[in-house]
């Protein structure tokens, strides 16, 4: 390091010296008796620490000033464009940076900057009044300076720069703006740091009680399925809500994982999408869904608008397309066996190849019916009954007689749907299910469920050992045992349907649309 000096008015300074010494890597500055500078020099050459500097000259100082009567010293210490400054007694230091001056009587430690002026001296100096573009300069050696003859006696006071090459100054001048920029990215990620902590001191507790309760979800699964589905979907509902806070930690996405990849066999609620199964469009230009019905692996679809039938074998995929009478005002659909059977206003019809009438009556929109064993139910919302015709064989049917028992007239004005499995399941407009059997009704209920619930359509057959719901309020699909107990639930989505058929042989759920049928696997069965 080249350094300059200047001085002004100086007199006594410490027995007439000012002590400046260069080492390798800093500069030290003594203002003061020059009999003690090289023990100094040796303690700052070995000390890695300037803290522990400090105390030995601290030491020195109290030492002198008790054996010689020393009020002042002054040691500044270079590292770089860093200053180490030790102000003892009545010794200051003054700091001219852009014109503005700072004046310290403390012993302390900071970054210096190429155009600083840095002014060392014993209390006498005045400098306040000192200007320091007035200062004389000389050019300083490692050695003892001896005061210029040509100065004024008078109180002591040093100042000093430093002086570098162009090239050295772009370095330092890069140097110091890498240095501050990697001292404010530091106090940045400090921050970061303390900020991060205090946020995750919040939501780790949040994490860890999810993973307490999909443990216990998992552990309760065979044991209480009900409990477990509760803590499944708590959990579920903590991990969402701490993704949508922007949370993002290596415990949540494990958990995540854990929850998207178990909470179906856990909670039976599975998540996907139907897959298609056939767009009828293909089959028939403008084909539009009236109604569907299954049996035994054969399922058919009703088109009243264009007269038809669409009949499809649930193993092979095969379909036929059957033509309704243009006389029938085709209604509603039953299947039986491989028979498919359409109701009109004017009667029952056997649709085939060759189709037939068979029970000459006349229905309205507000009666349902199905074909269930060989025989035929008839649902009459406005009378309160349901009519069952035998078959006698030969496509024959004997004459009606009420299915209900004696004095049993429940209110079906409601009624959107019946099925039959042996017992009657009817369904109605808000969504209530009864059961009827041997003719009167059963203490029936379904089980609770997740939120809103109002079901449009209902499958069951004597095959199905569960009761399959269509629930239009949050597209569903709910399945319960045939005691009302919640056995599953499978989510798809925004895409509405309006009729359900399932097919436990071939574990699978069909969804009608108007147009297209689609698929759900059974997970549940598995």
């Amino acid at each position: 390091m080249k350094l300059k000096a200047t001085s002004q008015r100086l007199t006594n300074p410490f027995d007439g010296k000012f002590y400046i010494k260069e080492l390798d890597n800093f500069c030290v500055f003594i203002l003061g008796p020059t009999d003690f500078e090289e023990s100094v020099i040796e303690k700052v050459k070995s000390k890695k620490d300037y803290s522990d500097l400090f105390a030995y000259i601290s030491g020195v100082f109290e030492e002198e000033k008790t054996n010689r009567g020393m009020e002042s010293l002054g040691i500044l210490c270079f590292r770089g464009n860093v200053l180490y400054f030790y102000l003892f007694g009545k010794a200051k230091l003054s700091l001219n940076r852009g014109g503005k001056l700072w004046i310290f009587n403390e012993s302390g430690s900071g970054i210096i900057k190429e155009s600083d002026t840095l002014t060392l001296g014993n209390p006498g100096f005045d400098f306040i009044n000192f200007s320091i573009n007035r200062i004389p300069t000389l050019d300083l050696r490692p050695f003892v300076l001896r005061l210029p003859k040509f100065l004024p006696k008078g109180r002591t006071g040093a100042s000093f720069v430093e002086r570098t090459n162009p090239r050295k100054r772009k370095i330092v001048k890069y140097l110091s703006i890498f240095i501050g920029a990697l001292f404010l990215i530091s106090i940045f990620l400090g921050f970061r740091k303390i900020e991060d902590d205090k946020r995750k001191a919040i939501y780790k507790p949040k994490i860890e009680q999810a993973a307490r309760d999909f443990s216990d979800a998992k552990a309760l699964a065979s044991v209480d399925p009900e409990k477990a589905r509760e803590l499944a979907f708590k959990a579920k509902g903590s991990v969402l809500g701490l993704q949508t806070e922007g949370i993002k930690d290596p415990e949540l996405e494990k958990l995540s994982t854990d929850i998207s990849q178990n909470i179906g066999s856990i909670s039976h609620v599975f998540e996907g999408e139907p897959s298609l199964y056939l767009d009828l469009t293909l089959i028939s230009d403008g084909f539009e869904t009236s109604d569907v019905s299954q049996s035994e692996g054969h399922m058919a679809v009703l088109n009243s608008k264009q007269h038809k039938i669409v009949t499809i074998d649930l193993q092979s995929k095969k379909t036929q397309t059957f033509a309704i009478p243009l006389v029938v005002n085709p209604i509603f659909l039953s299947s039986y066996s491989d028979h498919d059977f359409v109701m009109g206003n004017d009667g029952i019809w056997d649709i085939a190849e060759n189709s037939s009438k068979i029970l000459d009556e006349s229905y309205s929109t507000s009666d349902f019916f199905t074909a269930y064993t060989g025989n035929v139910y008839i649902l009459k919302k406005n009378d309160g009954v349901i009519y069952r015709y035998q078959g006698v064989g030969g496509g024959k049917f004997s004459v009606r007689d009420n299915w209900f028992g004696v004095g049993v007239k429940p209110d079906l004005t409601n009624a959107r749907r019946f099925v039959i499995d042996g017992n009657i399941w009817i369904l109605s407009d808000n969504g209530d299910l009864e059961e009827f059997s041997g003719g009167v009704q059963s203490s029936f209920s379904l089980g609770k469920v997740d939120g809103d619930f109002n079901p449009i359509d209902i499958y069951t057959d004597i095959d199905s050992s569960s009761l399959y719901l269509l629930d239009s309020k949050s597209p569903r699909v709910l399945v319960f045992d045939k005691k009302g107990q919640f056995i599953a639930e499978y989510h798809f989505g925004g895409k509405s349907f309006k009729r359900i058929i399932a097919d436990e042989a071939n574990r699978k759920i069909y969804l009608f649309d108007n147009q297209k049928i689609y698929y759900l696997d059974a997970k549940h069965l598995n």
